[in-house]
């Protein structure tokens, strides 16, 4: 008896592990997104506490 590709053992498990590998790689990629954009925020919240001139955008 003949098995289809789709419901061969081995085939689900490749398919499972292709699957958790993609998921691992967008939840890194998230992760270091995540990490640039607070690394950026407090990059700028530092440049703002040197420069307290430039706070004063609305000043008269």
């Amino acid at each position: 008896m003949l098995l289809a590709n789709d419901s061969h053992p081995k085939h689900e498990k490749g398919e499972a592990a292709a699957e958790l590998a993609r998921k691992n790689c967008a939840l890194r990629q998230s992760s270091q997104d995540r990490l640039a954009f607070f690394a950026l925020l407090l990059i700028g919240l530092r440049n703002m506490l040197l420069n307290p001139t430039k706070l004063a955008v609305f000043s008269y």
